[in-house]
């Protein structure tokens, strides 16, 4: 059992915004108080200061003891010293991105319970949840990754307005999972009709994928137009790859290829999501000879205020 006071599971929520950063935080937690690693913490958010400000080998976040220390001392004010660091504001700036994944999974959610989704009509209940719970799955960084990637694709598909594009992410936290985003070009004539070729399209993709890689579970295709400026349609796909493979389904599949021309590895076309969740600074200070303004942009590339991040008093 974690009990709180409302100050610290205020900041908890806050900062542990996705319900994988949280179950890995108290997981984490259980297993390193149960170790008899931790000798005192003043507060339950100098402890969440000191785990996120800290990753071992694996590039996880854990509290990783210097050689010859067996216990840790939290002091009283790390989370405000954690919460005040240039690294902090950087990472903060780089998941504003992410938030473009949650407003997907509210926008599928809202239609989705409100009744109005448009999609396959085989698709039962436990689909519709398998594929938010699918989107949900990510951490906060993941969703910054997969969201980055997904603002690239939307940018680079506008030098081929004409053509579908198409990208798949596959989920470094979740290896078995895969995303497509499809950026289609805008409609002409019946909008429905559209929107049926779009999603049918994407599903046929989505299964290719599948038979590509196959050591992927669940590929959840996501179908929306190139131009993001008007309140156009999205449309999303879910496609459960089985563990074998009936002779049925494999010559299914390789006439899709054929029919949509997606064996051209051209069409085939697959990204790999690489990224620090604390970033480095672009720019390093002591480059800059001259005095630098307070309320000037910070030169470490952090895109704040200097009083701000590496102006501030330490």
């Amino acid at each position: 059992m974690h009990v709180f006071d409302d100050v610290t599971l205020s900041i908890m929520l806050s900062e542990l915004d996705t319900i994988t950063d949280l179950v890995n935080y108290l997981s984490w937690k259980e297993e390193f108080i149960h170790s008899n690693k931790l000798s005192l913490a003043e507060g339950e958010e100098n402890l969440l200061g000191e785990y996120l400000s800290d990753l071992n080998e694996k590039n996880q976040h854990d509290i990783v003891l210097p050689p010859g220390y067996d216990q840790l001392v939290v002091q009283k004010d790390n989370w405000k010293s954690v919460r005040q660091s240039p690294e902090f504001f950087r990472k903060k700036e780089a998941d504003k991105i992410s938030y473009l994944w949650d407003g997907l999974i509210n926008e599928f959610c809202g239609h989705i319970f409100g009744g109005t989704i448009i999609g396959n009509p085989d698709y039962t209940t436990d689909d519709h949840e398998m594929i938010l719970r699918v989107l949900a799955q990510e951490s906060r960084f993941q969703r910054r990754m997969i969201a980055d990637a997904l603002r690239k694709a939307l940018q680079k598909s506008k030098t081929e307005p004409e053509n579908i594009f198409l990208r798949t992410i596959v989920s470094e936290e979740n290896p078995d999972t895969a995303y497509v985003f499809g950026l289609f070009p805008g409609h002409k004539n019946d909008y429905e009709r559209y929107r049926l070729s779009r999603r049918n399209y994407l599903s046929d993709y989505c299964q290719v994928v599948a038979y590509k890689r196959r050591k992927l579970r669940l590929i959840v295709g996501i179908a929306m137009e190139k131009d993001q400026s008007k309140n156009n349609s999205k449309d999303i796909v879910l496609f459960k790859s089985p563990e074998d493979w009936s002779k049925e389904m494999t010559t299914e599949t390789e006439e899709m290829q054929n029919t949509r021309n997606i064996q051209n590895p051209k069409n085939l076309k697959w990204s790999h999501l690489q990224g620090n969740e604390y970033p480095e600074p672009r720019i390093k200070p002591q480059n800059i000879n001259r005095r630098i303004g307070r309320n000037e942009r910070c030169p470490c590339g952090s895109d704040i205020k200097y009083k701000k991040c590496c102006g501030r008093p330490r």
